[in-house]
């Protein structure tokens, strides 16, 4: 059990870094929005991808401050200034968005067909994600051959192809995480600062969770689904002017799509997000144990000054440890 000082700090903690990361969004989404109703202008471009440089540069120093003073991390400013550069990723969209639409072709149909064809280009690179390339290099192979045939049993019952299981090194940022990236085949990555903070039957729980979220295709599905709201949602704004030339009309359809999205977004993904949590959950423990993945969900949360219990509205992901720990012990007693 922890103290009160100490989940007074993990409550700081979290408050904190969450609140950076909601206010460098919200910032990055409005600076966005603003280049995208710029009607091409050039100079409004440049300014806002400065703007979105500095804005970067700013959350990076307080998450490297919060970093430091909370959990003694051994990265500095300049990791965290880099680590924040991959926001600009999603400011590339809403350019070459703003392009099309603010194009001279008053086409309501082309320029949807355009952005559709822009859209299906994001979700075939995101499957394919080109992140993998960078996390190989930083990682090195499972050595634990043990581990390793547990794994690759695992992965017939399962019947999921794992083309390798590496451990990426994040010790000096002291992230305690596991996930799975592929499409037919599958790597399993798992950082060092957790591999050696857990026991043999805990690294075993941890991994066949995410084998889990493998075999059942969980974030394809996620994606697929993401991209599918966007595809509504720009698609009804882009041709609402087709639909009618009456103005009402027109905003009761940008209504409807500013539902689907809020809908979408904050409720339905975020639900289902949990949803294929416990499923992981549940089927992991089954194939491995579920007083490991108890155990090694604890120590996640400590590892990384996660609260054991939290709103829904702080993590639109996962179910809180306290909430998957209940579900997991009555896993055990046959109840779930």
């Amino acid at each position: 059990m922890l103290n009160k000082e100490s989940e007074e700090k993990i409550r700081i903690y979290f408050i904190r870094k969450n609140l950076i990361n909601i206010i460098t969004v919200l910032t990055l989404i409005t600076v966005s929005l603003i280049a995208v109703i710029s009607n091409n202008n050039l100079f409004v471009y440049i300014v806002s991808f400065f703007l979105l440089v500095f804005v970067l540069s700013i959350s990076a120093f307080m998450v490297s401050q919060t970093e430091k003073r909370f959990r003694d991390v051994e990265a500095g400013y300049i990791h965290y200034f880099f680590d924040s550069l991959s926001y600009l990723i999603f400011f590339i969209p809403f350019l070459l968005s703003s392009f099309i639409i603010n194009s001279g072709d008053h086409n309501f149909v082309l320029r949807a067909i355009y952005i559709d064809v822009f859209l299906l280009l994001i979700l075939v690179i995101a499957l394919w994600n080109p992140f993998l390339s960078v996390w190989k290099r930083r990682s090195l192979p499972l050595q634990e051959q043990k581990l390793l045939s547990q794994i690759f049993e695992l992965s017939k019952k399962l019947n999921v192809t794992i083309t390798g299981v590496r451990v990426i090194n994040w010790k000096q940022v002291k992230i305690a995480n596991a996930f799975q990236t592929g499409l037919k085949s599958y790597y399993i990555f798992i950082s060092n600062f957790l591999y050696e903070n857990l026991s043999y039957d805990e690294n075993l729980a941890v991994i066949a969770h995410e084998m889990i979220h493998a075999s059942k295709n969980h974030l394809r599905k996620i994606l697929t689904l993401e991209e599918g709201i966007f595809f509504i949602v720009i698609n009804i704004f882009l041709l609402a002017p087709t639909f009618s030339d009456s103005i009402i009309t027109q905003l009761f359809l940008i209504v409807i799509a500013l539902s689907i999205l809020f809908i979408g977004i904050s409720l339905f993904l975020p639900f289902l997000r949990r949803k294929y949590e416990r499923e992981a959950d549940v089927y992991g423990a089954e194939f491995t144990s579920a007083d490991a993945l108890i155990h090694a969900l604890i120590k996640i949360g400590n590892l990384n000054l996660a609260p054991l219990s939290t709103s829904k509205l702080w993590n639109f992901s996962h179910p809180d440890i306290n909430t998957r720990v209940k579900y997991l012990n009555s896993l055990k007693k046959g109840e779930a």
